[in-house]
């Protein structure tokens, strides 16, 4: 049986070591270990979509029937994040248009990606650390847009480990970025853990 509360409780713990790493793995094996057969199938799927080899039309298709609304509205999103990235990088190239762009349906036209002008816009600056930066902040701003409404769920769970990847990804790239996400996400779940306990009362 799942304990969502306990899990949303546990995350606060999370520290960066002195050597600005996450440890990502760690986190995700003890949400694991606490979740029912059937959560743990969504979750499995939702962290197989961060493996290149899996960003594929058929990836997309099941995310976008999974009957987790999360999953389905997350990975909604990073379909339109990277074909944004294809087309530009198409433009800017001189490639035809619509080289590498991901079509779920041939026989149909994509549906419309209400960030595309915002996505575009980013992605024309010249300070690519910028661009990155306010992809992921894009990013953070839509996966709490998808759980503002959750109260103690998978979909709460499943949100927090999108940003432990974000978090895990900055680390890597500039420590002083990461420690700054890494921050805001633990002063989110204790903020969110509080609101939630209210709510219940």
């Amino acid at each position: 049986m799942n304990n969502y509360e306990y899990i949303i409780a546990s995350l606060p713990n999370i520290q960066v070591d002195s050597s600005q790493n996450l440890d990502t793995d760690c986190i995700i094996e003890e949400i694991k270990e606490q979740l029912s057969s059937n959560d743990l199938n969504l979750f499995e799927f939702f962290l197989s979509g961060y493996q290149a080899d899996n960003m594929n039309a058929d990836f997309y298709i099941k995310a976008l029937q999974s009957r987790c609304r999360f999953i389905r509205e997350y990975f909604s999103f990073d379909l339109g994040l990277r074909n944004c990235k294809v087309t530009y990088l198409n433009d800017a190239l001189e490639r035809p248009a619509g080289t590498d762009v991901l079509v779920l349906d041939p026989d149909k036209d994509n549906p419309p990606f209400e960030y595309e002008d915002e996505i575009m816009s980013i992605l024309s600056g010249r300070d690519i650390v910028k661009r990155e930066k306010a992809l992921d902040d894009k990013m953070w701003e839509v996966i709490d847009d998808l759980a503002a409404m959750e109260v103690f769920s998978l979909d709460l769970i499943l949100s927090f480990v999108a940003k432990i990847k974000i978090i895990d990804r900055w680390l890597k790239l500039d420590a002083e970025t990461g420690k700054a996400y890494f921050r805001q996400l633990v002063n989110e779940i204790r903020a969110t853990y509080d609101n939630k306990k209210k709510q219940q009362i």
